[in-house]
């Protein structure tokens, strides 16, 4: 008796393992004690089930996989199912959990990146201002200059140094192309303008300052775009029409005569077309330099542009 009261008092305890071992220990007595005996071995494996599910059970609170697994081992195989589906469940929740975390910290550090490399762009362009507002007003020279002592002021500051390297470069060339098409404009030479105007708008977008200054070259390229577009039509060279008709309506969509130009040249494109399938037999080289022509021409998705390219190519081995 001494003996199954120390049994329960383990099992109060807790102490199931212990239990279990001086339940063995226990003598042999009455029939009384061993119905005693038998009623505690039933209690012990009972409590013992109760306790092992009860520490599963707060085991979910910690949401440590590691944790909970080996618990659910020490279950009876008739308590483990239901509990490793919950755990199936919450590993798959910590792995959503993981990929929005890891997104959340990829969105983080884009932002935080983006953020940066804004400030980076405002602090360089506040150290050219004076640059800047010296080439907005036309002084060229002073502009190159002032580069000199933005150098002198952020000598540390690498992007800084390559960019006013880079201006003082720009700029001379720019004024060199934008001085020559203006002479050009003032010669009513619309035509030779194109050339001299397109170098002026491809540096003053490399320059990249902002100001008026871009939207006047974009309106002089334009009209002397067409102006070449319409030279170029009249001459026969098409391509070179297209090329300017194209980029004349680019800068200045709402230009009725580039579009009426760039109209014609598909009309035109449209009879080289007939001209080089008529001659694809007889002179297969010249067909195939006219279908070129018909390819560079005809405005994109045409039907003779398709054609074109579906004959040049059954000409070319």
């Amino acid at each position: 008796m001494t003996s199954l009261d120390a049994v329960r008092g383990l099992i109060e305890e807790k102490q199931f393992d212990e239990a279990r071992a001086k339940l063995e220990a226990t003598p042999q007595g009455t029939a009384k004690t061993d119905d005693l005996r038998r009623k505690l071995a039933t209690e012990l494996e009972e409590q013992d089930i109760a306790w092992r599910l009860q520490q599963v059970e707060e085991s979910f609170a910690s949401r440590d996989p590691e944790t909970i697994r080996p618990l659910i081992s020490q279950l009876p195989p008739l308590n483990r199912p239901a509990y490793e589906v919950k755990l199936t469940d919450l590993e798959a929740e910590l792995a959503k959990e993981a990929q929005d975390a890891s997104r959340r910290n990829r969105n983080a550090a884009a932002r935080a990146a983006e953020l940066a490399k804004e400030r980076r762009k405002e602090f360089i362009a506040e150290a050219f201002a004076d640059v800047e507002r010296r080439f907005n007003g036309g002084d060229y020279q002073r502009a190159v200059l002032e580069c000199d002592r933005v150098m002198d002021k952020h000598r540390a500051e690498k992007d800084v140094k390559d960019r006013a390297l880079a201006l003082k470069r720009l700029i001379p060339q720019f004024r060199r192309a934008l001085e020559d098409g203006q002479k050009k404009l003032d010669a009513n030479s619309l035509e030779a303008a194109a050339k001299p105007l397109r170098r002026a708008a491809a540096l003053y977008r490399q320059i990249g300052f902002r100001g008026s200054l871009g939207n006047s070259i974009d309106e002089q390229l334009a009209s002397s775009s067409l102006a070449a577009g319409q030279s170029a039509l009249k001459k026969g060279d098409l391509g070179a029409a297209g090329a300017h008709f194209r980029e004349a309506l680019r800068l200045n969509p709402g230009d009725g005569r580039a579009r009426e130009g760039l109209e014609t040249l598909q009309k035109k494109a449209e009879e080289l077309f007939l001209r080089a399938y008529i001659q694809r037999d007889r002179d297969p080289q010249a067909a195939a330099e006219m279908f070129k022509v018909v390819i560079e021409t005809a405005s994109e998705g045409s039907d003779v542009k398709r054609k074109a390219e579906m004959y040049l190519s059954e000409l070319q081995p």
